[in-house]
């Protein structure tokens, strides 16, 4: 992690810290190929009309973008500020952008947590605008002065936000493949329709989020991939949502809703959903045709069941509501005396269905 908020959204006085950030740049690479981490503070748009977007003089020193949009202050909308501030990032640089969200409040000018309906929303739109992974930033605990300010600031104080701030994180580990390839090999979407429940039918588009609803789809680069479509819906409403891809860039059948298991049906490339309110889902089709990036594996993709597999759930399919995401369901694994292993479904590489079983040790 190379630097935190080095632009500070301030528009003069940073050629030193871009002199400084080069330099440390330089060094870390010299030393170390991996990649590194800088965390921009200047992508939200303020309402300040002398806010100037300086972040771009440090992007060539980090291999990873990352933007802190804490939206839930001032009163103003999560989308107002997430979505344009991914936007403008994505603007100026192809490199990895990774989404810091807000899962604190009640200190600097942010008056409150978000809820857990606000976390969800914000990272599927940091997702579907081009955000490519997401971490969440927290205060650590308060000293407890008695009868003073900081007295029961613990950050997030609301176990519901702290929950879906793991379930988001497990989503996203499941949702890896897709957020990481390239968009542009995507089946292309060429129409949404949304209706809110007791509202007029509307049209929304993948940039725009007409209707407040916002829609993308993914391309899993492997060999066993699918098309992802993830949708966010920001009214305070339910809405069923309609969404048509490319003639003939996916198979007609079932699609199975991430993280829900259950499915749907797609028919004429077009899919249908009903999405709660302030609610997102992510939705994995069949393409017509296999990714042509991903090479496929040496050994055979589909070796015939072993009747000696006493292992519950082999291919680890079942896991965070049968998407992967997690520890999979049924399984006990330790490495000897290791008691700190830790073993998880990967949909990065398989060699039967969608997972593999990954061990730290």
């Amino acid at each position: 992690y190379l630097a935190d908020e080095p632009d500070q959204a301030i528009a003069k006085g940073t050629d030193h810290r871009v002199a400084a950030m080069k330099a440390a740049f330089g060094l870390v690479k010299s030393l170390d190929n991996r990649p590194v981490i800088a965390c921009f503070d200047s992508t939200p748009p303020f309402d300040n009309p002398k806010d100037v977007h300086n972040f771009p003089s440090f992007l060539p020193f980090t291999d990873v973008a990352a933007t802190d949009i804490y939206p839930v202050a001032h009163h103003l909308p999560v989308q107002s500020q997430v979505v344009p501030g991914i936007e403008l990032l994505r603007n100026h640089t192809d490199k990895p952008i990774v989404f810091v969200a807000q899962s604190f409040g009640g200190r600097e000018v942010y008056t409150r947590e978000p809820s857990a309906q606000e976390e969800r929303i914000m990272v599927y739109l940091a997702w579907i605008h081009g955000a490519s992974g997401v971490m969440f930033f927290e205060h650590e605990d308060a000293p407890a002065y008695v009868g003073g300010p900081n007295q029961h600031l613990r950050s997030p104080g609301s176990t519901n936000l702290w929950q879906e701030c793991t379930r988001l994180a497990s989503e996203g580990h499941e949702l890896t493949v897709a957020l990481l390839s390239n968009r542009s090999a995507a089946p292309k979407i060429i129409g949404v329709r949304v209706t809110l429940d007791g509202g007029e039918p509307g049209m929304a588009t993948h940039s725009s989020g007409g209707n407040g609803v916002h829609v993308t789809a993914l391309l899993e680069e492997r060999p066993s991939g699918g098309v992802v479509v993830l949708i966010a819906n920001t009214n305070n409403h339910p809405a069923t949502v309609t969404v048509a891809l490319t003639p003939g860039s996916v198979v007609d059948g079932p699609a199975a809703v991430l993280f829900a298991a259950r499915n749907i049906t797609v028919v004429g490339g077009m899919l249908h959903e009903w999405v709660d309110a302030m609610g997102t889902r992510a939705i994995r089709l069949t393409p017509k045709t296999p990714s042509a990036t991903a090479a496929p594996w040496t050994a055979s993709p589909n070796p015939a069941p072993n009747a000696a597999n006493i292992l519950f759930n082999p291919s680890f399919e079942e896991a965070a509501g049968g998407a992967g995401g997690g520890l999979p369901d049924g399984l006990w694994a330790t490495v000897r005396t290791d008691s700190a292993v830790a073993a998880f479904s990967d949909p990065r590489d398989s060699v039967h269905g969608l997972h593999s079983l990954r061990i730290h040790t």
